[in-house]
């Protein structure tokens, strides 16, 4: 079994990290990198892709999905590092529940603190659907339902993605195989994103479309109440899509 595990990002420094904490898994895994960089003269490992695009992070992720090769998908980030043979655990508990509409969810350690509570539809409410930051599904799963909406920018696709294979009969599994962030340290010390930070509003942008399409009079509906708007193929490298902010 082959995992593909798909980050947005623009720190190619960043990538040695990643690529290290995953050395001594035996599972077949590929890393590809999608964002605004230039590795042209750079030396990757052979297990790493990196395609060069401006697009915004939502796409760069939906770009990363279309190229990825895998039976299983992961999502990442480009920040991210991962315990020990993380990877082998990840595919040996997938192989032992044997239900191609399971998501598991890496144990996320931000910052050195467990967050796993947090990570809700709404966040720390366990009385709605448990989400998964860096989630592992099945790739022909992924495709049915449909990659991420194109009205996204740069987060919360991937929570509106585990709603929709919710809504097709999925399900949430939390491992506790872990996955560390350092936010503080490798965001330049400002301890958060930059989506977060100077006036953008891409956070508040994209939660809105979130709670737009799940939340009704402080529920959680079951079917979406607004239409999925997939990315098109055409341009797909070249143009962002819908929303587009400082990607304009």
């Amino acid at each position: 079994m082959k995992i593909s595990l798909v980050a947005s990002s623009i720190r190619p420094h960043l990538w040695s990290d990643l690529v290290r904490s995953l050395v001594g898994n035996k599972v077949e895994y590929e890393i590809i990198f999608v964002g605004d960089f230039d590795v042209a003269h750079a030396t990757l490992p052979s297990c790493v892709k990196a395609i060069s695009t401006k697009v915004k992070p939502a796409q760069c992720y939906e770009i990363g999905f279309r190229a990825a090769t895998g039976d299983l998908i992961h999502w990442t980030a480009d920040d991210a590092e991962y315990e020990m043979n993380a990877l082998d655990k990840i595919v040996l508990t997938w192989k032992s529940i044997n239900d191609s509409k399971v998501i598991l969810a890496f144990t996320t350690v931000e910052d050195g603190r467990d967050c796993t509570h947090w990570h809700h539809l709404v966040g720390g409410r366990k009385d709605t659907p448990a989400m998964a930051p860096f989630g592992v599904m099945d790739m022909k799963f992924l495709r049915e339902v449909g990659g991420y909406d194109r009205r996204f920018i740069c987060g919360q696709s991937e929570n509106d993605l585990v709603m929709r294979a919710y809504e097709r009969g999925a399900r949430v599994i939390q491992t506790p195989y872990k996955v560390f962030v350092e936010h503080t340290k490798k965001h330049g010390g400002n301890g958060g994103s930059v989506f977060r930070a100077n006036g953008q509003g891409y956070y508040s942008h994209d939660r809105s479309i979130l709670e737009g399409s799940w939340l009704l009079n402080g529920g959680v509906s079951p079917i979406r109440l607004d239409a999925f708007e997939p990315f098109f193929e055409e341009n797909i490298l070249t143009r962002t899509q819908s929303h587009t902010g400082k990607w304009e």
